[in-house]
């Protein structure tokens, strides 16, 4: 008998975390003949733009969260409930999936928790430190669970997790493959010194008002000690920070509202200033750089507070809150870093601890060992 191609279904979305990991795992199982991969996520949400764009086939699904405070908006969820969940029948019933993957948010609830209940085998990777709601649920009939941090026995069971770390871009993983000699061509591109310490500041593809007026505040002591930045404002901020930089040379600072290249970015930087959600946590790790995260205030269940405060209980990193005093602490933690080499050698021994390379590759192996029940008819 032939075999015949198996269907994997990735559900999930809603943040870029989510998303890219998702995209990153299906990247890796196409490199069997043997699969079809279906990327399942929410209609209208960023994910039905963002995953075609990878050549992966993807499925829509109407579905929504919950809206916290928002109690008049939540009175039409059981009903988008049930239609998501019809909608899921349909979907599972005509691919036929032989495993299905849950990446986290809401969108991976419905096709997830429909494969419990008809006894086909699930995996759901959690790439925060703290779960979110949906893989809550899903992780008492999960059959394996993923994680991008350790010491996660506290959420899940002990005998379903895999510490594989998260999968990272692939634009980010060619950053631990360049050479000097295309850092030093980028820096003289965008204007930089090539042997100057350098900063890189990422706040998001909208930005981050927050990091972006504490940059604002210190950037002539910054300079003045000789150091330089490559900073994305996001588009909302770059006009804006464009005309107030506009009386500083600007040899030693690079703005853009968009990087379009972060692999360079990265392999350029000193030191990473960001926001600390699952991905721009998991490439801080992979890339071994040492960073001041800022979690956001603004997510649910303080979710960058938590991966941050993961590595900082280690040593790993520097945590600053988004509050008042910000643009006042933020520069004594920068210096800190950029001139001190025991302290910087102390936080990159310590985020070794946290480094799991591949991560992609063994999440596509943990989902194949399951697939590979239904190899033949």
């Amino acid at each position: 008998m032939k075999n015949r191609k198996k269907t994997i279904i990735i559900a999930g979305g809603g943040t870029g975390g989510h998303i890219f990991s998702g995209i990153s795992i299906a990247s890796e199982l196409q490199k069997s003949n043997n699969v079809r991969i279906i990327f399942v996520g929410a209609k209208g949400k960023m994910e039905e733009k963002i995953v075609p764009r990878y050549n992966i086939e993807f499925r829509k699904i109407r579905v929504e969260g919950w809206y916290r405070g928002q109690y008049l908006r939540n009175i039409k969820l059981p009903f988008i409930l049930i239609i998501s969940f019809l909608q899921t029948v349909y979907l599972i019933s005509t691919l036929k999936p032989s495993v299905v993957v849950g990446v986290g948010g809401y969108a991976s609830l419905p096709p997830v928790l429909l494969a419990q209940w008809l006894g086909l085998p699930t995996l759901i990777l959690e790439q925060n430190s703290f779960p979110g709601i949906a893989n809550k649920i899903l992780s008492k009939k999960a059959n394996t669970i993923c994680t991008g941090f350790p010491a996660m026995e506290r959420f899940f069971m002990k005998n379903k997790l895999k510490f594989t770390g998260n999968p990272i871009r692939q634009k980010i993983t060619v950053s631990s493959r360049i050479n000097q000699k295309e850092v030093t061509s980028y820096k003289t591109k965008i204007n930089l010194y090539e042997n100057t310490k350098t900063i890189l500041v990422i706040g998001g593809s909208l930005g981050a008002k927050s990091i972006n007026n504490c940059i604002l505040h210190n950037i002539t002591n910054i300079i003045k000690n000789s150091h330089q930045i490559i900073w994305q404002t996001g588009s909302l901020y770059y006009k804006d920070i464009c005309n107030k930089c506009s009386k500083i040379p600007h040899r030693n600072i690079y703005i853009t509202d968009f990087i379009a290249n972060m692999g360079l970015a990265y392999a350029s930087a000193d030191v990473v200033v960001s926001r600390s959600g699952a991905l721009s946590v998991s490439e801080v790790i992979y890339l071994q750089k040492p960073a001041i995260f800022i979690p956001s205030p603004n997510v649910p269940d303080n979710h960058q507070m938590k991966n941050a405060q993961a590595l900082k209980s280690h040593n790993a990193a520097v945590v600053l809150e988004d509050n008042d005093s910000l643009p006042t602490v933020f520069l004594e933690y920068l210096f800190n870093i950029l001139e001190d080499e025991g302290f910087r050698q102390s936080i990159l021994t310590n985020l070794q601890k946290f480094y799991r390379g591949n991560a992609a590759e063994k999440i596509a192996a943990e989902i194949m060992k399951y697939s590979c029940k239904f190899c033949s008819i």
